[in-house]
């Protein structure tokens, strides 16, 4: 750009080498003229640089964010072929770039999945940006939420993105947890869970058929309410020595909520669920004392 200008100065000065000395002066102001003119494009050059190289900066930051995110990414068009997906959707289905790139979206799924997913990407009522599918994989059932957003490409295409989040462990600790629900509630054992913080969070209607109870009266409630005065140990008690350790079994008292104080041999256990931990207590060999 620098030789360049250099030539249309040299060209434009050319025109005044046989005026008269009255023109030096506008000669003169030509050549300011024309430097800082080569200023002011030096300066928009360098401009120019500094935003292409923020430009690449941004491409690399987007490509890194996209194919390293814990989260499958799919952007799809107008006729629903992928034109890009991530390493790990790409995981997820256990599937190479080549198989599903400018393929529909829906041939990289099998079965059931295959049907839901075409129904929803050709539905467009409000509230319909999310399902849920069940694949298998290497004969393994996994569980994937899928959410979709619409944009435009710089080219003004219209595009969606896709992205699938696995869900497996979710929906396998709900699973677990609606049956360890139903064995809890269908027991004849009294049974007891505190929270964290040794506060009721639950207990089954074998321990509200023993203790005269209502769960309503006493969820949230803190188990130093069910204490006695009795000499050995309370489920406070219990509850704090839990704390320290996984498991603990022996005799205890509890007050009933008719006033009869209760002895029973409990197992008691720390049980982590997700990332909620829980003391569930068991209670065999009731007795009531006067």
């Amino acid at each position: 750009m620098n030789q360049q200008l250099k030539l249309n100065t040299e060209t434009i000065l050319s025109k005044y080498e046989h005026l008269p000395d009255a023109e030096s002066q506008a000669v003169t102001q030509l050549i300011q003229e024309l430097s800082v003119y080569q200023i002011e494009l030096e300066m928009q050059n360098q401009s120019l640089k500094q935003a292409q190289e923020d430009l690449l900066q941004s491409n690399i930051n987007f490509y890194n964010l996209f194919h390293e995110a814990p989260v499958g990414y799919v952007i799809i068009d107008k006729h629903d072929n992928i034109l890009k997906a991530n390493k790990a959707f790409l995981t997820m289905l256990g599937l190479d770039a080549e198989q599903v790139l400018n393929k529909p979206l829906v041939h990289a799924f099998i079965g059931d999945s295959r049907l839901i997913l075409n129904h929803w990407l050709g539905a467009h009522l409000m509230g319909d940006n999310e399902i849920d599918l069940s694949i298998n994989i290497q004969c393994l059932t996994r569980h994937l939420q899928v959410v979709k957003n619409e944009f435009s490409l710089f080219d003004k295409q219209s595009c969606r993105m896709l992205a699938f989040t696995d869900i497996t462990r979710e929906v396998d600790l709900e699973s677990h947890l609606t049956l360890s629900h139903e064995i809890i509630n269908t027991s004849t054992e009294p049974c007891l869970i505190l929270d964290s913080q040794h506060q009721i969070f639950y207990f089954n209607p074998a321990f509200e058929k023993m203790s005269a109870y209502s769960f309503s009266v006493l969820s949230g409630q803190p188990v130093s309410c069910l204490k006695s005065n009795r000499s050995f140990f309370n489920l406070n008690g219990i509850a704090y020595k839990l704390s320290r350790s996984e498991q603990w079994a022996g005799p205890a008292w509890l007050l009933s909520a008719q006033g009869i104080t209760l002895s029973a041999h409990i197992d008691a256990n720390r049980v982590l669920c997700g990332v909620k931990e829980f003391l569930v207590f068991k209670f065999s060999q009731i007795n009531e004392q006067v």
